[in-house]
């Protein structure tokens, strides 16, 4: 992207006219992309209707029926199925707290007589290792279950195998697939698909020293044992490969293995390759998608009779270059006849209805084929599963699985047709694991009609739409010290808690997209019943380390500590932990050791972390026992709205505790500055909470420090030399006596304030830059377009007390910026 250099204009004297700014809602209905739009908040209303059909035990053709939770424990996440080859049986695999270590566990169904039988221990934990078992794979091979996991050994991963014999009930010995010395770094997920004699699995992982992700593969005998060495398939110097799906081809006679490559900033395209029985690669992997946007996470599905191999994903694509908030799944077919590709034809389409409710897209899908040949599309939503199928009549509405509420749900919809036709699905919903079965696929047909599809070809490159420049910023007319203008977006989630994407998503946008210089995801320690795990934690801070990159882009580890409103019991409110110590745990506030405040603020000292409290107005903050050395800010701005102070104007905030607002922390005599954070959860609007449809720019944190390192960083946030804004991106430099903002002085001569804002023309134009001296307003100025500086001598300060200065920015669209005050003490 070019620079984008802002033209210096000399501000005039100060204005004195009456400041008067409508409520407004940003790029109502439009693109995201687009301009601000400014509609009265009542123009604005909002529909909570759900916007799918309710999978329910009438629902036409198909229907819900019995469901089975799995017994209810700790932990409980990352249901996988396999059918057994008689029919007779379900067999799932699973992650559970298991002792104080998280394990994997094995169960089987009967189909029968839907009921349970025992439940069997997979992995084996070290008992003197920080070992944490993650997401697991299941297949047959030769009539034996075979599963696949990864698990974190406490400096690294490893990826395991292990079968068991449902004739003898006995197990084989785990076995070591990659991630020991010279087998290969392993990164958390693992895919398997097996044939008739073997199995492949694949995986993402490093290897050699390289600093890109690859996709690795390794074959398995009928026993689950490994078959020769490691190889390579997506491997790239230049490029990262991550997320790999396979499918085993009916007949036994080879693989196919999808994975995405990570091309040009803000660009992610799907690549397919085609691999015999002995993992030999059959061609060049072919690029099937190119967009600008980012097209993500395979899946991949054969036809019974081999005919078709069958390929989704999901992508945030808009349009030919443009990228959208919410994300929706793709479809695509191989004939495996003559090698060519089509799609549906009736593309697979947004849900009608509102985009202002809790549940939206459509991501992480899973496929399924029916053996009449009827496909089937599973995934997730933002707070719900997902079903509709591809049958010889065309698309199926859009079906939603019942259980409503907010968070809490994993990662995959699962999905295994039994031989008369009925579909099984397996997922984490609200609270435990559920096992369910959906008929109706049994009088359905397929394969659906196609049409040819246009493969991707690499002829040239288009940069994605939307990309926020990165601006060149005019010199300050407030002496910086050589400190330099650093933006970030420190508050996030993803499905890991209750928000959409995942963690490398959520990182690739901000450095692709936003073009932000720090970042960090907060996934909840623990919400609605859903802890986020000691293996998900772990991945978390590997996806921050592979992202990581001094002086271009420092993501830091980060966590939401999430206990109850103020005056509840064991109630602080909402902390976002920041640490850059590769070593900090997750800090789980069930946990009595983290419970309350003081407690947390001792566990974070050894870490050198901060905790920033959030949407303060909304769930409260505790002024009284807050320590400004671990909390030197609070997030002034979010998706939550403005929290400055009660009833804040234009820009209204969720909840209205009394005396839990930026200026009652003030009040109170706490010297705490700002920080602004998105607080996004992958829904446009915010499920119409924010005033943004794209959420992601619902705040944002700019920083005065000397380099882009992450000690540079949280310094900066120590000595407040901070300032939060509503989403846009703006050079706010303020100083009073040539102190920074954050600074504590005392001064014998009047305090003379200073003020520099620059916003370029892309992010809007200047209203109305205030000066809030305590509380109240003491000087307003007329804001002159792209550029504001002048000079403010307080002459009616009083001597003898302590006063707080802070600049307030507010923007033609309705945007706001403050700065972190100045304190000062008139001697």
């Amino acid at each position: 992207m070019k620079n984008h250099e802002l033209i210096a204009i000399d501000g005039g004297g100060g204005c004195t006219r009456r400041h008067a700014i409508k409520i407004f809602a940003a790029c109502a209905g439009g693109a995201v992309l687009g301009r601000c739009v400014p509609r009265a908040w009542a123009d604005l209303p909002w529909s909570e209707e759900p916007p799918a059909a309710l999978l329910s035990g009438d629902s036409k053709p198909l229907a819900l029926g019995r469901e089975s939770s799995y017994k209810s424990a700790a932990r409980q996440a990352y249901p996988a199925l396999a059918r057994e080859p008689s029919g007779k049986r379900l067999w799932t695999t699973w992650s559970q707290l298991h002792g104080d270590r998280e394990a994997i566990l094995l169960r089987c169904f009967d189909i029968r007589d839907e009921k349970w039988n025992d439940v069997q221990s997979v992995s084996t934990p070290d008992a003197d290792a920080a070992t944490a078992a993650y997401e697991a794979e299941l297949a047959f091979v030769g009539g034996r279950v075979v599963v696949v996991w990864s698990q974190w050994n406490g400096d690294g991963w490893t990826l395991h195998v292990r079968s068991f014999d449902p004739q003898t009930g006995q197990f084989g010995d785990a076995q070591t697939l990659a991630g020991t010395p010279g087998a290969g770094e392993v990164h958390c997920h693992a895919a398997l698909a097996a044939g008739h004699e073997r199995a492949l699995v694949v995986w993402q992982g490093k290897a050699g020293g390289s600093e890109r992700y690859a996709v690795f593969g390794r074959l398995l005998d009928v026993r689950g044992a490994p078959l020769g060495d490691v190889f390579g398939m997506g491997v790239d110097e230049e490029r990262d490969c991550c997320r790999p799906a396979v499918a085993a081809r009916p007949d036994g006679s080879g693989f196919a293995v999808a994975y995405e490559r990570h091309d040009q900033p803000g660009t992610q395209n799907i690549y397919v390759a085609q691999l015999n029985a002995d993992g030999v690669p059959i061609g060049q992997p072919q690029a099937l998608t190119q967009h600008a946007a980012s097209d993500v996470a395979p899946a991949l599905a054969f036809a019974p009779d081999g005919g078709w191999l069958w390929v989704a994903w999901h992508s945030n694509r808009q349009g030919t270059q443009a990228w959208d908030v919410t994300p929706w799944y793709r479809l695509a077919a191989l004939r495996t006849g003559d090698n060519t590709w089509h799609e549906p034809a009736t593309r697979a389409a947004p849900a009608e209805g509102s985009e202002r409710g809790t549940v939206q897209g459509f991501e992480l899908v899973r496929l399924a084929v029916s053996p009449n040949g009827v496909v089937c599309v599973l995934g997730r939503a933002s707070h719900n599963f997902y079903v509709q199928y591809y049958g010889r009549d065309g698309r199926s509405p859009l079906y939603r699985l019942p259980q409503d509420g907010w968070g809490g749900r994993g990662r995959l919809l699962r999905g295994e047709f039994d031989s008369t036709g009925g579909l099984w699905v397996a997922r984490r919903d609200l609270g435990t694991n559920v096992l369910g079965r959906i008929g109706g696929f049994e009088t359905l047909t397929g394969p659906p009609p196609v049409q040819p599809r246009n493969v991707a070809k690499r002829a040239e490159t288009v940069a994605v739409a939307g990309q926020t420049p990165r601006y060149a910023w005019p010199e300050s007319a407030i002496p910086t010290a050589g400190l330099k203008l650093y933006f970030g977006d420190i508050h996030g989630h993803s499905w890991q808690s209750d928000g959409m994407g995942d963690p490398e998503a959520s990182h690739l946008r901000a450095r692709d997209v936003f073009q932000d210089d720090f970042h960090a995801l907060t996934d909840h320690d623990y919400f609605v019943g859903k802890r986020l795990n000691d293996a998900q934690w772990q991945e978390q801070k590997d996806v921050a380390e592979h992202y990581h990159e001094a002086g271009k882009f420092v993501p830091l580890f980060g966590q939401e500590w999430t206990t109850p409103r103020v005056k509840q019991p064991h109630g602080w409110g909402h902390f976002n932990i920041y640490s850059a110590d590769p070593t900090i745990p997750l800090l789980d506030h069930k946990d009595p050791r983290w419970r309350d405040l003081p407690e947390l603020y001792a566990a974070l000292r050894p870490y050198e972390a901060i905790a920033i409290p959030h949407h303060i107005g909304w769930t409260g903050v505790p002024w009284e026992t807050l320590d400004p050395g671990l909390t030197p800010v609070v997030e002034i701005c979010s998706v939550h709205g403005a929290f400055e102070y009660e009833g804040n104007e234009p820009i209204r905030h969720r909840g209205g505790m009394s005396g839990c607002f930026y200026r009652d922390g003030l009040a109170a005599g706490l010297r705490v500055g700002v920080a602004g954070g998105s607080d996004q959860h992958g829904l446009t609007w915010h499920h119409g909470i924010c005033w943004k449809r794209n959420a992601f720019r619902a705040g944002l944190t700019g920083v005065w420090a000397p380099e882009l390192t992450r000690a540079a960083i949280l310094d900066a946030f120590r000595a407040r030399r901070t300032f939060a804004t509503t989403g846009v991106k703006l050079q706010l430099c303020f100083a009073v006596n040539d102190a920074l903002m954050g600074a504590c002085i005392e001064s014998a001569a009047l305090p003379t304030l200073r003020v520099d804002v620059a916003v370029p023309p892309e992010e809007g134009r200047l209203a109305w830059l205030e000066i809030i001296r305590d509380g109240r307003c003491v000087h307003q100025y007329g804001g002159e377009a792209q550029r504001s500086r002048y000079t403010f001598v307080d002459a009616t300060s009083p001597a003898g007390v302590t006063h707080s200065y802070y600049l307030r920015v507010r923007l033609a669209g309705g945007d706001m910026a403050w700065s972190s005050p100045v304190w000062v003490r008139r001697v």
